[in-house]
């Protein structure tokens, strides 16, 4: 009986460590989320910077500097955290409102990312956009298979309006009998 009483102390207390290594992980990811995006928020990119992996920091600078001037994060919202197993991964939806200062116009973009525990640290592994307007450095979904990528609505041609043709004045312009199903309504 002593025994089996000492077994059970023993998985309890085990539980009791893995729970909070677990909550340890899940505090670690809100910190890790708070200084990503509020780097990204503030333009301190290189606060952002340590949060992606050492392979990709460069490019990651580079494109936010590019875009330094102009994007504006108004806010962000952390809408969901889903953990993996042993909370050393997590799916995380960020929802941005943000502008362009050379448009001025409000955006909302819903982003998924999947961030991933290496080591001490959490690491933002991917992200993509999901819901909203297209995102200065964030990267559009993938084209499924088979389909046409979507045309980026930034660089179509301008669209010329359509014009009347003149009439002059004193005159009526010509009308065209009316034909098709909505002719016997007349």
């Amino acid at each position: 009986m002593r025994r089996a009483l000492w077994v059970m102390v023993a998985v309890i207390a085990a539980a009791a460590c893995g729970c909070a290594s677990q909550q340890k992980h899940a505090d670690s990811l809100t910190r890790g989320l708070r200084s990503y995006h509020e780097g990204l928020r503030w333009r301190a990119f290189e606060k952002s910077a340590i949060f992606v992996p050492a392979a990709e920091r460069a490019g990651f600078l580079d494109a936010h500097d590019a875009i330094r001037e102009d994007l504006r994060i108004d806010e962000y919202s952390i809408r969901r955290v889903i953990y993996g197993p042993k909370t050393e991964t997590a799916d995380v939806r960020v929802e941005y409102a943000w502008h362009l200062d050379s448009r001025g116009i409000v955006e909302k973009t819903v982003v998924a990312q999947k961030w991933e525990l290496r080591g001490e640290s959490w690491l933002l592994i991917d992200e993509v956009r999901v819901r909203g307007e297209p995102m200065p450095t964030i990267p559009e979904p993938a084209a499924e298979p088979g389909t046409e990528p979507a045309a980026d609505p930034g660089n179509a041609p301008a669209v010329e309006p359509a014009t009347e043709p003149a009439v002059e004045p004193g005159t009526a312009p010509a009308v065209e009998p009316a034909t098709g199903a909505g002719a016997a309504l007349k």
